[in-house]
């Protein structure tokens, strides 16, 4: 799949997902990546790329503010930083974070990646609790990422 600035990675086309875009509260489009089965929403993966100096408010900065309004309910489960297809950033689990005025069953994982023009980041959201799936789930798209030099097309 082939996204926003250049960036492409792999859906696995077996695995049932459904992808679409959507607006979250505050008005960022996000495209998602949602498993479902037989209870509901499992997980939404929520992937955004953008320009770190092209938009007042990015994904990060709402990220930000999701983990500053948590406070104490704030929990880390991990955190590393991490370097993937060329790329630096962060890859952080947490617990008690509300993402988009909705509180995850259990863990919410972000993955922040940028070469410092380019930001992307991966917020996966649990509504089942299922970590070993999910982190699965999310790796397998993580481990197919690319940064292209052209702006690409869209998904």
């Amino acid at each position: 799949m082939r996204f926003r600035e250049g960036v492409s990675f792999t859906i696995p086309g077996d695995a049932g997902y459904m992808v679409y875009e959507r607006n979250d509260g505050s008005g960022v489009r996000h495209l998602c990546v949602s498993s479902y089965n037989k209870l509901g929403l499992a997980f939404e993966l929520l992937i955004d790329v953008f320009q770190l100096d092209g938009a007042p408010v990015t994904p990060i900065d709402i990220l930000g503010r999701s983990i500053l309004s948590a406070g104490r309910r704030a929990v880390t489960v991990n955190s590393e930083g991490i370097e993937l297809a060329g790329l630096s950033g962060f890859d952080v689990t947490m617990q008690g974070v509300p993402y988009d005025r909705q509180a995850p069953m259990t863990d919410m994982r972000a993955v922040f990646l940028t070469n410092l023009r380019t930001g992307i980041l991966f917020t996966l959201v649990e509504r089942q609790h299922r970590p070993a799936e999910h982190v699965e789930a999310l790796d397998s798209i993580l481990a197919t990422l690319s940064l292209a030099a052209d702006d690409g097309g869209n998904a």
